[in-house]
């Protein structure tokens, strides 16, 4: 091979592997995005999970850091766009995916959770320790704004709070429902019948603009419509158990195609029925 050949061999190989590095590179970054949900509320992305946060002449009530790199992101963001410190940081439950990177707001914020998160989230070491903890509800006037946390009982693990912002007539509400999509998978750490009856508290809150912690922004009825989802397919694993089938005879009975056309439809169904089946046949 000639000099010359060498040389433009050599130089088609580098190319290639810029191209691939730049690709790994694209792959390797979140997908992030701020939206405006209502009023001053507003919710941030990073990937498949969303947190928010409200901003007040007082300062900025952040829920749900999700991670250290994406609490580094928005803190940076709720500072160019509204010249604002995070002065509350409010867990929604001590899961890792949701409540890591607190510590990035720990000079300005007071951190605030549930009470039976805040041993879970110092005894992992990775987030900022609650300062303030609740039992049942919540109340905060923040710049003259109202916020509510409240507990609704046990659904998915035993301290997962929702906040509502009444103003905005917004209620943020992590894991335990979604808009038009099934539950994720076969349901860890849920405790049922639980879940049901906080669904039914939860519902109770008077809003109209559901904000999850995962998928597209809903109204009301979304909430109302996967509760019933959860009541039909909790009663279909009751009726199942009941007649002694077994786990492969359940999947093949239940079918819930009434939400056919919900999102995950094919792909969660039947971890859906194996979860709540193990949960319910469970000693």
């Amino acid at each position: 091979m000639s000099e010359f050949s060498k040389f433009y061999t050599w130089l088609f190989v580098l190319g290639a592997l810029l191209i691939t590095a730049g690709l790994a590179m694209a792959q390797d970054q979140p997908t992030r995005s701020i939206e405006l949900v209502a009023g001053d509320l507003y919710r941030f992305q990073n990937n498949a999970h969303y947190g928010v946060f409200f901003v007040t002449d007082e300062g900025v009530v952040l829920v749900d850091p999700i991670n250290t790199s994406t609490a580094e992101w928005v803190k940076a963001e709720i500072k160019s766009r509204f010249d604002q410190d995070v002065i509350y940081v409010i867990y929604s439950h001590d899961h890792a995916d949701h409540t890591s990177g607190g510590e990035v707001f720990a000079e300005t914020a007071t951190f605030i959770s549930h009470i039976n998160a805040a041993g879970k989230i110092e005894a992992s070491g990775r987030s900022a320790v609650p300062d303030v903890v609740f039992d049942t509800h919540l109340g905060m006037n923040v710049g003259g704004k109202e916020v509510w946390l409240y507990f609704p009982g046990k659904s998915h693990s035993d301290n997962l709070i929702v906040v509502h912002f009444p103003a905005e007539r917004a209620l943020f509400v992590v894991d335990v429902a979604a808009v038009r999509r099934l539950p994720y998978q076969s349901f860890g750490d849920y405790y049922f019948p639980d879940t049901l009856e906080a669904l039914t508290a939860i519902g109770q809150i008077d809003f109209d603009i559901l904000v999850p912690g995962h998928g597209s922004l809903g109204v009301r009825q979304d909430l109302l419509d996967h509760h019933s989802y959860l009541a039909e397919l909790y009663q279909e694993i009751v009726t199942a158990l009941e007649e002694g089938l077994d786990l492969e005879q359940a999947k093949t009975r239940i079918t819930m195609s009434d939400y056919r056309h919900w999102g995950q439809y094919e792909n969660w169904l039947h971890l859906n029925v194996e979860g709540l089946y193990r949960i319910l046949s469970a000693p």
